[in-house]
């Protein structure tokens, strides 16, 4: 298993630790995924919350023994971004659950360039998705 983090560059550097996320209960997970949150930035962080929020991924033994890493010694744990967004391109699951993870996996590499936005230039944005997933902003 790995846990990931950045380095200067914002490249996803890996370690080897030695507990597999998919061991760990799901209450345990969410709690280190947590964990790893509030040191991450917003835009991953938001990602990280969206996938516990969402219950699906963090159920499946299958995403979190290719995409989430646990560190013991933090006891924090993190998604591996591009590894999750390579595992779309292999997954059984529906329309729905793929498109959660592909927004997950956008918000935690921040390829919107959503950490650019404040809440003044962010609201179109809220509007924009809310509109889109049928809700009317």
């Amino acid at each position: 298993m790995y846990a990931a983090s950045a380095s200067a560059d914002g490249c996803e550097t890996q370690r080897t630790t030695t507990t597999d996320a998919a061991a760990l209960s799901t209450e345990e997970l969410e709690t280190a995924l947590r964990r790893y949150a509030l040191r991450a930035d917003r835009s991953e962080s938001a990602a990280i919350n969206l996938l516990i929020d969402d219950k699906g991924w963090l159920r499946r033994k299958d995403f979190l023994g290719h995409a989430v890493g646990y560190e013991p010694e933090s006891k924090a744990a993190t998604v591996l971004w591009q590894r999750a967004a390579d595992f779309l391109d292999h997954v059984d699951a529906t329309p729905a659950a793929r498109a959660i993870l592909r927004v997950a996996v956008a918000l935690g590499r921040d390829d919107l360039g959503i950490l650019s936005l404040g809440p003044q230039t962010g609201s179109p944005v809220i509007r924009a998705v809310s509109r889109a997933i049928g809700h009317n902003a």
